[in-house]
Order: C-alpha cells, then sequence, then structure tokens
C-alpha cells in the first residue's frame, strides 16, 4: 500500500506473504518516494516489524515541532539535531545502501532530510502532511492483526 503521493512524498509499506512461515518476521517491501523518484532502486526483504517500530501513538504524540524563524536548511542539520529532533524514516536495508531518511517538523512545514552517497538534501511540506500519513501507516499496522 502507498501512503501519500508519490509525486511529493510518499511511503510504499506492504507485507509479503510468501516472504512468511509465521508472524514472529513481517516480511515485506518498504520503499519512499520523493518528488515522483523511488529513493531505494532496488526491492529488498524488509522486516517491517524492525522498520515501523518506531510509528507507534506514543511516539507519534510525542512528536515535537521545532521552533524556528527560517527554513532549517541542509547545513543547520547536524548529529545532534537528528538525535533530538527527528525520526528515522530509514530500513536497514537503506542504511546498508548509505540512504538515511528522516522526518521532523518545525512551526511552518513537515520536513524530510536525506542524507545518501551523493549528497544532502531538505524537502518541505505542508504542516501535518507528513504526519498524517505516518499516522495513515499505523492505523494500517493496526489493520493487519499481527502482534508488532
Amino acid at each position: 500500500m502507498i501512503f501519500g503521493d508519490p509525486f511529493q512524498f510518499a511511503v510504499q509499506c506492504d507485507l509479503v506473504k510468501e516472504w512468511n512461515d509465521d508472524y514472529f518476521w513481517v516480511n515485506g517491501i518498504y520503499s519512499i518516494f520523493i518528488n515522483g523518484q523511488l529513493l531505494n532502486k532496488e526491492i529488498y526483504v524488509t522486516e517491517l516489524k524492525f522498520t515501523l517500530a518506531n510509528i507507534e501513538s506514543n511516539v507519534l504524540d510525542s512528536i515535537k515541532r521545532v521552533k524556528t524563524k527560517k527554513n532549517i536548511k541542509e547545513e543547520d542539520i547536524t548529529s545532534i539535531f537528528i538525535d533530538d529532533f527527528s525520526m528515522s524514516l530509514s530500513s536497514q536495508d537503506m542504511e546498508d545502501e548509505k540512504i538515511y531518511i528522516y522526518c521532523f517538523f518545525t512551526e511552518f512545514n513537515d520536513c524530510v532530510y536525506i542524507d545518501n552517497k551523493c549528497c544532502k538534501s531538505v524537502h518541505y511540506y505542508p504542516l501535518g502532511y507528513i504526519i498524517n500519513i505516518l499516522k495513515d501507516i499505523l492505523r494500517w499496522k493496526n489493520s493487519l492483526n499481527i502482534n508488532w
């Protein structure tokens, strides 16, 4: 299932029944689209329990918006910023390929920060856009009857 608009920002999460012999492991496909581009160019078997672990109501409810007077630029984002204000959207497979994706939230925008092999970039979305996608993923997770 694709959550969001792939021509802006979207997350694809699909459970692949044939990759699961029991429900201890929850294997499937996990991909991210930004501006019509698929960030991970290959299909990986992704363990969705691990990848989607942070997408829980208590985590989403505790997200704080960064107070800032301007848009945050690539050079403003440090490891401290990532640790304190962002949420990782990368799967282990993406990180193995040196693709790191984080979302963070300001008073004015929902933002996605990408740090990959070639460059770093920040993408800005309307207030609530990313958080609503994450809430849709949470509803999907809860509908699957799996012990996450």
